[in-house]
């Protein structure tokens, strides 16, 4: 169509407006060519720009707030060195302007990761954070220039930091007991003259203290060498050109995205006695000085004691195995020693062993035989921690610990405990919120064994639900096991007459899409933040050592995924009818 003036625009062809092609490119005013469009599209166009305009004024209004809050601070700071004025009223003026300190920009301390008081251990930290930050604003004050304040007010801040510190290391502080402080105390020296020599306060800190002594426990730096786990230097094993599936294990081992299912089908369904072997062979021999032939063994048995769950079954078991690996080998690459390597590796492969198919609230509420063992406390995963070691020491009559020191023995034994303890979700918000406490203290280091122990167990953690991270198609399939294996927990609490548990209702299945979502983005994203929080610590301390940069992976890899399947949970009509008929025709 064509127009009479170049800056105009002219009704086309079935009353749709044009617009001159001068519009969209200046350089050819001269040429009265026109863009045809539609009224929607043009209410399309006209419905961005107000939407840019608008945030274009949210932001300037959030600026000019900054800049506010900015200006009152310092006013604050100048005009109340002296402390907080108190009025007749008992009203604190500080209190006014509390929000704007919680909103300042911190000066006192760098922190690498910044804190979302998700939880009230959280909240603590932050107040103490917060405090330090206060005192340090109060020391730089003129009006406070008096060296008795100054002194005082360092006093102050070198209290906070230790309490800071107490707090980052709360898994230690709360076993720090120190009986023979006790036994010097002089008022009590009277008292117990004598017994400290008797060997009693050696008892009583044995008996009734729980303090770490194993080595893996301790704060102090060891620098590992010649650590580099086996693994990742592997390029052949044994009958490797025999085996189509470790093969596949070899090619795929550092892709996130690795199929299992299709590893389980070529290793004739056995998936983890294959990974199994993979990760163990090359370096649980010389770790553990037991023969090649016991390690098979090994991951034979494990793999034997897997029941056929829909969800919880070797594939379940081996997927973690694969998962919590690529997840270590991404932040603890340069420090794991092989021991440490296969103490998790074990850990993942019997994370799971002998699963019934049933969680533990379950066999609370039935008063399972194994929830009266273990005293309804954390009863799955006793059991298979417990079964573990039945295994390890009786594999082919062999104990395959058994050439191990005493301290390494223990070392090995309290890690494979705590990284399947680890995967019991009753505890997962306070584990995130130790984690990310721990991380923003300035002395963690992946250099001392408990905080790579402690990463160890994240990542275990965030393995366990990783399918919540892989491609779609994978995510999808797990996610039709986990909801059949949920759903005949219910069935059978139906038939017991008990409440039915919440997901595990098979009648609410069209709401599963909802569920999937939010459990994606409240449990699972926040774990993966903070194990990428930790990587692009690693990548800091990588930048200023031999080993040169890292490449950022879990954002990539994993916290991208989990966004996109989220959000195909709902937008994806397919996705829950889909499910649906993978139910109907049972797990693949």
């Amino acid at each position: 169509t064509g127009g009479s003036s170049v800056g105009g625009s002219s009704a086309g062809p079935c009353g749709m407006k044009c617009l001159p092609m001068s519009v969209f490119r200046p350089e050819r005013r001269i040429q009265h060519h026109y863009l045809v469009l539609h009224p929607q599209e043009l209410d399309r166009l006209r419905g961005e720009i107000d939407a840019l305009r608008v945030s274009l004024e949210a932001e300037r209004s959030a600026r000019s707030e900054a800049e506010q809050r900015a200006r009152e601070l310092q006013q604050y700071i100048a005009s109340n060195g002296s402390g907080s004025k108190t009025c007749q009223e008992g009203h604190c003026e500080a209190e006014d302007t509390c929000e704007v300190r919680r909103n300042s920009k911190r000066k006192a301390t760098p922190r690498r990761f910044p804190s979302t008081a998700a939880t009230a251990f959280e909240g603590l930290n932050e107040a103490l954070y917060l405090a330090q930050d206060l005192i340090s604003d109060a020391r730089d004050n003129p009006k406070l220039a008096d060296a008795d304040v100054q002194d005082l007010l360092h006093q102050v801040s070198h209290t906070i930091a230790s309490c800071i510190q107490h707090v980052a290391d709360i898994e230690i502080t709360v076993e720090d007991v120190d009986i023979h402080a006790l036994f010097a105390d002089k008022s009590k020296a009277d008292a117990c003259d004598g017994l400290q020599s008797s060997g009693l306060a050696d008892f009583i800190e044995n008996q009734f203290t729980h303090r770490r002594k194993l080595s893996m426990g301790h704060r102090s730096k060891t620098k590992l060498t010649g650590n580099k786990s086996t693994i990742t230097t592997l390029t052949e094993l044994p009958n490797m050109e025999a085996s189509p599936a470790l093969r596949t294990v070899a090619d795929g081992y550092g892709n996130w995205g690795l199929d299992i299912f299709v590893l389980n089908e070529q290793g004739k369904h056995s998936a983890l006695e294959v990974y199994g072997q993979f990760v163990l062979g090359p370096i649980c021999p010389g770790a553990f000085q037991c023969s090649e032939e016991l390690v098979h063994k090994f991951t034979r048995h494990v793999a034997a004691l897997y029941y056929n769950n829909p969800y919880h079954n070797g594939i379940h078991a081996a997927q973690v195995l694969h998962l919590g690996t690529w997840l270590t080998q991404c932040l603890l690459l340069e420090q794991q020693s092989d021991m440490e390597c296969v103490a998790f590796a074990i850990a993942a492969m019997c994370h799971d062993v002998k699963h019934i198919g049933r969680n533990n609230a379950f066999c609370v509420n039935t008063e399972h035989p194994m929830a009266l063992r273990y005293n309804d406390c954390r009863v799955l995963e006793n059991m298979h921690a417990a079964t573990c070691f039945e295994l390890l020491q009786s594999v082919a009559g062999v104990d395959m610990l058994g050439h191990l020191t005493r301290e390494d023995r223990m070392n090995v034994r309290s890690q494979i405990i705590e990284y399947i303890l680890a995967t019991d979700m009753s505890e997962h918000f306070e584990m995130l919120s130790k984690f990310r406490v721990r991380m923003e203290s300035p002395d963690f280091d992946l250099l001392t064994p408990a905080d790579r122990t402690f990463v160890a167990r994240m990542c275990i953690k965030a393995a366990d639900i990783g399918h919540a991270s892989l491609p779609w198609l994978l995510h999808q399939n797990w996610s039709a096991r986990v909801a059949q294996e949920f759903y005949l927990q219910g069935d059978e609490e139906r038939r017991l007459g008990l409440p039915v548990s919440a997901l595990c209702d098979r009648a609410a299945v069209d709401d599963l899409g909802k569920s999937q979502k939010g459990f994606l983005h409240f449990v699972c994203l926040p774990l993966f933040e903070a194990l990428a929080g930790c990587e692009a610590c690693a990548e800091l301390e990588a930048e200023t050592s031999a080993s040169g940069t890292r490449e950022a992976r879990i954002e990539g890899c994993c916290i991208a995924e989990i966004k996109a399947n989220a959000d195909r949970w709902l937008e994806d009509p397919r996705a829950v009818e889909e499910v649906k008929a993978m139910l109907e025709a049972g797990p693949t």
